[in-house]
């Protein structure tokens, strides 16, 4: 644990926080070991007269035929539940010891953790993707700290779903060695937008790809981003999203089904006949189309008869 954790603890116990007990079991401290540390350093470095407020510690003993199941319950109880949040880095590695420890199941743990199964895995693969992949090519234990912060970036790459059939599929485009890699020459910076929102789109966009690879990699992002919004409007641009899914709507819909229901129905005629009206009055108003090729007919209540 690095001395600049430590600091940060003590000034939140001098200003009053920090204040649940510590749990030991036997003589082992189970939780709560960098409250302790930090009494300790607050203990050490506090001047004549101030040591004595630092020299105990608020502790609960549990009793020492406490099952390792049961105990595991608790933790998770107070950290995922109760006020000592955890960071989710640490709530993953909880979670990882649940099950290679103790045998238990995602199902079972979903209940404690208040997390679905399939969310459980995930939290599993992004953990042991960090651990053993990632944080082993960081150096220095100070660096580790921080580094473990970008969990979240490894959760929503294992959650992505477009992303894992990426790297199914394409492994000429994407690996976890190649996402790695990604994140530790900083091409990658947040989980929610770089790699829940941008990163699928960018991958399967061949120039939008090339350019995230080749730009310097605080601009690989953005400059990507500028590329999908002109050769893939529709993953970058709300209108053209909901523009290519009613066109796909529109040409799965069961026509003839549809057809006899119209015929049938008064208001659903009208419902036809505005969006038609709609979709023609705007399609002549954005048309780039060249002038000498053959207009769009407006419908009037004459001929829209022949629709009916």
């Amino acid at each position: 644990m690095g001395f600049r954790l430590y600091k940060e603890f003590g000034r939140r116990l001098r200003n009053g926080g920090l204040l649940e007990e510590i749990l030991v079991l036997g003589r082992q401290v189970i939780e709560g070991n960098t409250r302790l540390c930090a009494y300790r350093h607050l203990y050490k470095t506090a001047v004549e007269g101030q040591k004595e407020k630092w020299k105990k510690i608020r502790a609960k003993r549990l009793l020492e035929k406490i099952d390792v199941k049961d105990l595991f319950l608790l933790l998770g109880k107070l950290h995922i539940e109760g006020k000592t949040e955890w960071d989710p880095y640490e709530k993953a590695s909880y979670i990882y010891k649940m099950i290679n420890e103790n045998s238990m199941s995602p199902e079972e743990i979903s209940t404690i953790v208040g997390s679905s199964a399939s969310d459980i895995k995930n939290q599993i693969a992004a953990y042991e993707l960090m651990r053993d992949n990632y944080l082993p090519r960081i150096s220095k234990l100070d660096d580790r700290e921080t580094e473990i912060k970008k969990f979240s970036i490894f959760l929503e790459y294992c959650r992505s779903s477009d992303l894992q059939k990426i790297k199914r599929e394409s492994a000429d485009v994407l690996t976890n060695e190649k996402f790695i890699n990604w994140v530790l020459e900083g091409r990658i910076h947040s989980a929610a937008y770089d790699v829940r929102k941008d990163l699928a789109n960018i991958l399967r966009c061949k120039p939008a790809k090339k350019v995230f690879l080749s730009s310097p990699p605080e601009e690989a992002i953005p400059a990507a981003n500028d590329i999908v919004a002109i050769d893939r409007p529709e993953t970058a641009n709300t209108f053209f999203a909901k523009l290519t899914q009613m066109t796909k709507f529109l040409s799965d819909a069961p026509v003839i089904n549809i057809k006899s229901k119209v015929e049938e129905n008064p208001r659903m005629k009208n419902l036809i006949d505005r969006f038609h009206s709609e979709a023609q009055k705007f399609y002549r108003t954005i048309s780039t189309s060249n002038p000498e090729q053959p207009s769009v007919t407006r419908i009037s209540k004459k001929n829209s008869r022949r629709f009916h």
